[in-house]
């Protein structure tokens, strides 16, 4: 089996069919998981409106494409039969200006930052193609394009550079349930560090970061999980707000 069967198994389930325990064993590791990840996005219609990066002391760094389809504004409503598993994430996301090109030298932290245009609270949503997401290995989740569904962007803020990013306060909440409440806790320590590691990352796979697109950088406080429905908003004191309701 190949990655092209990994991909057979994921696009049957995104369509309703059966969903898979795990994908086939020759799908071992990120590169592989980065081989499927192309080929979906590709099956998908090819539009990748932003990438997600996951980045961390006690993990190994991650990333995944996001299809432009999968993009919305803040606020707005998503039918929870779309997206059973009900995962939601409270994220930092970012937004190019210009594009990042392969060159000989890696992007510093003050060249990525001055390519960026904007910066903007976001949601993840989060889903499974797999009969179990906690059973499912990394490497599957990972292929699985993150378990990424879509990314609710909140009002940009241009002059994000005098914010402390890294020391916001957060309320997420769904309806009167508080989902997380913290100041900064970003695992990469600052959001914009995840934006530099993919930015060089992505040379070695002959991609780069293009002007328009958006980078999310990671869940400050977990992965959530709201089955129940409702309004789900993230509230970053100083930065602003993201909206989506999950409609049961």
């Amino acid at each position: 089996m190949s990655a092209y069967d990994a991909v057979a198994l994921l696009l049957t389930a995104r369509q309703g069919g059966p969903r898979p325990a795990t994908l086939p064993p020759q799908i071992r590791d990120a590169d592989w998981a980065y081989r499927v990840q192309s080929l979906m996005v590709a099956s998908l219609g090819g539009r990748i409106g932003g990438w997600k990066a996951g980045l961390s002391a006690s993990e190994p760094p991650s990333r995944a494409p996001l299809p432009l389809e999968g993009m919305r504004w803040s606020p707005t409503t998503v039918p929870l039969a779309q997206m059973p598993f009900a995962g939601v994430e409270a994220e930092i996301a970012f937004q190019l200006g210009t594009d990042l090109p392969p060159r000989g030298i890696p992007y510093s932290r003050e060249a990525v930052a001055d390519a960026l245009s904007a910066a903007a609270p976001a949601i993840e949503l989060v889903d499974t193609r797999f009969a179990d997401f906690d059973a499912a290995r990394p490497v599957d989740r990972l292929a699985d394009l993150g378990s990424h569904f879509g990314l609710v962007v909140g009002t940009p803020v241009t002059d994000w550079q005098r914010l402390p990013l890294d020391a916001l306060p957060l309320r997420f909440c769904v309806g009167e349930r508080v989902l997380v409440e913290q100041t900064g806790g970003h695992s990469a320590g600052h959001p914009l560090e995840a934006v530099v590691w993919l930015a060089n990352h992505l040379h070695a796979y002959g991609d780069w970061l293009r002007a328009g697109q958006w980078v999310t950088t990671g869940a400050i406080g977990g992965l959530q999980r709201a089955p129940e429905g409702g309004t789900v908003v993230a509230t970053f004191t100083g930065f602003g707000e993201v909206m989506v309701t999950l409609m049961a």
